[in-house]
């Protein structure tokens, strides 16, 4: 991944010579933090129980990467503390 076998150089073109869009699109830095806030806000309830599963139980089947368990209960003795 370090360029030296040619398949990339800098600068980079934008848009990757065509295969990528831009991040223009999204407008200025300020507009992209209202943007988060709202959807952090508008979603608050499941984003405050998907991280209480860090300190629920896991799930079943399991996985490798326990923060990461889709299946892991929440801990909702903690979603006070998480909020």
């Amino acid at each position: 991944l370090d360029g030296t076998r040619e398949s990339w150089a800098l600068p980079i073109e934008p848009h990757l010579g065509g295969l990528e869009p831009d991040w223009n699109w999204c407008g200025d830095e300020s507009a992209a933090r209202r943007e988060a806030t709202d959807r952090l806000v508008a979603n608050h309830k499941n984003i405050v129980m998907f991280a209480a599963r860090g300190a629920g139980r896991k799930g079943s089947p399991p996985v490798m990467a326990a923060l990461s368990d889709p299946n892991a209960k929440p801990n909702e003795d903690v979603t006070n503390a998480v909020d």
